[in-house]
């Protein structure tokens, strides 16, 4: 086992490369350290030690929300206690100071204790004004956040859920199986995971006007699966172990490319089900989140290969 075990671990500097260079440091033992999180390599059979897997990348595109979400009676009523406190605690502004002061000139003037000046400057009032403010702010219409692509269950438009986040997903062929995944594509030797998810978002859309960056230079999450038994024989790849690196789409629209994909669709994280296999839904799950902040980074852990159901029956 430790010869086996040795053999891998000589086999790290190919692996080191895909990673930032001042994000990754050797450790002692078998695995090494993204950020100070170490990736443990786990022996489980010396015999499929010498088996290899594709290493792949792929891009968790997301179209981060347009508007906020209504808020729910438990939120309102914790929202109004909220804005009552600062009401009651704050200082006045110098609208507030303008107003008490014309509600004492108007007083004043009602009493004949002002002379015709004072009475023609209490005449231009700063009330009015609010009033007006008032009754133009009751008279706005908020748009409809239910737009003609949600009406329409459109899942292919961007226009979609504007109060969610949506993930792009593509129908790829996996063997003889067409899976619905995140686009992906194999790591080049002399290439960063996120050079890799560039190229390969880049290479799945046929638009010049798309728009997205890749935020970070380490993966968010990590998956492996097994080839069918034809896709073996042919790449003679055990399997693949898939990298996730984290995009924000900009601007643009997403035009599949039909070399790389059947089809593609943006979907929000409790969409997902309906698409992908239990497992592969599972792992995204863990950093495809509902909120707009980004979720901490978990431990990624790196295993040798196992006799695992395939055509991504399993992540472990």
């Amino acid at each position: 086992m430790a010869a086996h075990m040795g053999q891998f671990v000589r086999k790290l500097p190919n692996i080191l490369p895909l990673f930032s260079r001042h994000a990754v440091t050797k450790v002692r033992g078998p695995g090494f350290c993204i950020n100070h999180q170490c990736i443990k390599l786990v022996h489980s059979n010396p015999a499929e030690a010498v088996r290899q897997y594709q290493l792949m990348a792929a891009v968790c595109l997301e179209r981060y929300p347009v508007v906020s979400n209504q808020l729910d009676e438990v939120e309102r009523e914790y929202q109004d206690l909220i804005d009552q406190e600062e009401l009651e605690e704050s200082y006045l502004s110098e609208h507030e100071i303008k107003v008490a002061h014309e509600i004492d000139l108007l007083e004043r003037k009602k009493k004949g204790l002002m002379d015709e000046e004072g009475a023609e400057v209490a005449d231009m009032s700063t009330l009015e004004a609010e009033d007006k403010a008032k009754a133009e702010l009751e008279s706005f219409e908020a748009a409809n956040t239910i737009t003609e692509a949600d009406k329409k269950n459109d899942v292919r438009s961007l226009d979609r859920q504007l109060h969610d986040r949506l993930v792009l997903l593509t129908k790829c062929k996996l063997g003889k199986d067409k899976v619905w995944m995140m686009p992906q594509g194999n790591w080049k030797e002399g290439e960063s995971l996120q050079e890799t998810a560039e190229r390969v978002l880049r290479a799945h859309s046929n638009s010049d006007n798309l728009e997205f960056k890749v935020m970070n230079r380490i993966p968010c999450g990590f998956f492996k699966y097994k080839f069918p038994k034809a896709v073996q024989e042919e790449s003679g790849k055990v399997g693949a172990k898939v990298f996730f690196m984290k995009a924000r789409h900009i601007e643009g629209d997403f035009q599949l490319n039909k070399d790389m994909a059947d089809d593609y669709v943006w979907v929000t994280r409790n969409e997902l089900d309906k698409y992908v296999v239990p497992s592969y839904g599972h792992e995204v799950k863990k950093f495809v989140a509902n909120l707009l902040i980004e979720l901490p980074i978990q431990d990624i852990e790196e295993e040798l290969p196992r006799d695992t159901p395939s055509a991504m029956g399993s992540s472990n």
